[in-house]
């Protein structure tokens, strides 16, 4: 795969901008050969945790251990002094952590779950902000073009509180991420935007119209997501994601970027680009993993040494801090908290048990439980008959005060995710029908740590 990357679909510049290019070339030249190689590190997520890694591959440190298949990390940044911003559970109970190296949780930032996100968060590289994308509702549109209609950035503080930034919503717009730490780059269909944090409206930088006339002209693609850094930037370019374009520029935003290379034919799709800090290296995601490279310059335009660096990696972001070890073995190694089940309701307590099935599942009675996370609930059947007692404990005998004997019927499990939970109890227990009488049902639920939550209780009676 490396040997034959550097044969597949690398172009040069196209044939439009050629003044601007050239002008564009000649000054980004300029700043970059004196660009100083920088200790730097790469971010990124694999079995639903983060992970840092050195641009060699040569040190890989494990961040988290707490992320799950049932409540994962699923993107990761850094900022330019090492804090790293995460989201986890983008789906069901989207939370944005804000972490040191080590683990170690600064704050959490809860965005609305009637949005679809949050997409992509990006930290400032001061640290002090952090930007995402999202959806209206909570489904995304099948169309590339259609999407910005129901897309909007969001800018939050990273430390939490109520600082607000002067430029907090922009609608309209995804794909969000920092040129500066005043300064958004944005996408909206075949266009690139500058935000300045400071307010106004986004201002177009360039757009991939400049060569068709109209959306549909085979020259129009789609843009974003994108990097800058150096002089450089990296955009992914095309409805189907399968192109890398990498741009020079060295009068900022002032002007177009100049296209200089197209890196094509990706294991699946490109999911975004990250370049090093000095803007000579990049790393990105496709479907296989995580690659890096030098960066490509004209007239070849291939990686020139481009390698799978993380088999199975995502959401690869560089930044210019170094990896401390010290400082991540101060961090938390496991997840702490315990699930919280409450609600515990059952619709009918008085029923007959069905005449066939599972103990849930299929026709019963419905059953409803709320979660503060995903985790696997054990229900517990406890049939109640009465007894005397004698001594301290409640015998089936016929002298002595009357008490409650609790006979172990049996179990069963349910997986439930974060919210509220439905399933439907029949009166079955190891296949048969419970007999008649008052049962008591436990509930306890068990997160993928291995916290156990308090234990809950309900009761329902068998009628026949």
């Amino acid at each position: 795969m490396v040997g034959g990357r550097s044969q597949r679909g690398a172009r040069g510049p196209s044939g439009r901008g050629t003044a601007l290019r050239s002008l564009g070339l000649c000054l980004a030249a300029a700043l970059l050969v004196a660009a100083p190689a920088d200790a730097s590190s790469i971010t990124y997520v694999k079995d639903n945790n983060i992970f840092l890694v050195t641009p060699e591959g040569e040190d890989v440190y494990q961040v988290t251990a707490i992320g799950s298949r049932s409540d994962p990390f699923s993107y990761a940044t850094q900022a330019d002094d090492g804090t790293i911003v995460a989201v986890r559970d983008a789906v069901d109970n989207p939370r944005i952590f804000r972490l040191t190296q080590g683990g170690v949780v600064r704050n959490l930032l809860r965005v609305p779950s009637s949005t679809l996100g949050p997409i992509t968060p990006k930290v400032s590289p001061d640290g002090k902000w952090v930007v995402f994308w999202s959806f209206a509702g909570n489904e995304a549109p099948s169309c590339v073009y259609c999407a910005d209609a129901k897309a909007s950035v969001s800018i939050l503080p990273a430390a939490g509180g109520s600082a607000v930034a002067p430029v907090s919503a922009i609608d309209g717009y995804r794909h969000a991420s920092w040129i500066s730490s005043d300064r958004l780059l944005l996408f909206k269909g075949t266009s690139a935007y500058v935000q300045d944090l400071a307010g106004g409206r986004p201002a177009l930088w360039w757009s991939d119209l400049a060569a068709a006339p109209s959306l549909s002209a085979p020259g129009a693609q789609a843009l974003g997501p994108g990097d800058v850094a150096a002089g450089r930037v990296t955009v992914v370019r095309g409805a189907a994601q399968d192109t890398l374009q990498v741009y020079e520029t060295a009068l900022g935003t002032e002007a177009r970027p100049a296209p200089v290379c197209t890196i094509g034919a990706p294991e699946g799709a490109f999911a975004g680009a990250t370049f090093s800090p000095n803007g000579k290296s990049m790393a990105w995601q496709e479907t296989n993993g995580i690659w890096v490279s030098s960066t490509p310059t004209p007239p070849d335009c291939s990686p020139p040494d481009a390698r799978l660096l993380i088999p199975g990696g995502t959401a690869p972001d560089w930044g210019p801090a170094e990896i401390e070890p010290a400082t991540r073995q101060r961090g938390p190694t496991r997840d702490t908290e315990r699930p919280a089940l409450t609600k515990l309701s059952i619709e009918r307590h008085n029923f007959r048990a069905a005449r066939s099935g599972r103990a849930a599942g299929g026709h019963g009675v419905p059953l409803r439980y709320d979660l503060s996370e995903a985790a696997r609930v054990k229900f517990t059947v406890v049939r109640l008959e009465s007894g005397r007692l004698v001594g301290e404990r409640c015998l089936r005998v016929k002298r002595g005060p009357r008490c409650d004997r609790l006979i172990d019927v049996g179990s069963f499990t349910h997986t439930g995710h974060q919210g509220e939970n439905l399933l439907a109890v029949t009166g079955r227990m190891r296949g048969r029908a419970l007999r008649r009488g008052t049962y008591l049902l436990i509930a306890e639920a068990t997160d993928d740590a291995k916290n156990r939550s308090s234990l809950k209780r309900t009761f329902f009676r068998i009628i026949g």
